[in-house]
């Protein structure tokens, strides 16, 4: 991937490594939000599903 990015500008390598991470970034997701469906307790399910993954995502405070 670095190779292609930096050296052979013809190469569409790089796009591969982004390509399969958002597929399966998608489909864990979606994975996650079907199981949370099929629980009793839907929609506390959504809440911590989101409070989760804001946590992951939002940069620490110092």
């Amino acid at each position: 991937m670095f190779y292609s990015h930096f050296w052979q500008e013809s190469s569409n390598l790089g796009h591969l490594g982004v390509r399969f991470f958002f597929v399966l970034s998608g489909f864990l997701i979606t994975n996650i939000l079907l199981d949370v469906k099929g629980h009793d307790h839907h929609a506390a399910g959504i809440t911590v599903f989101f409070a989760r993954r804001a946590a992951r995502i939002w940069p620490p405070t110092s």
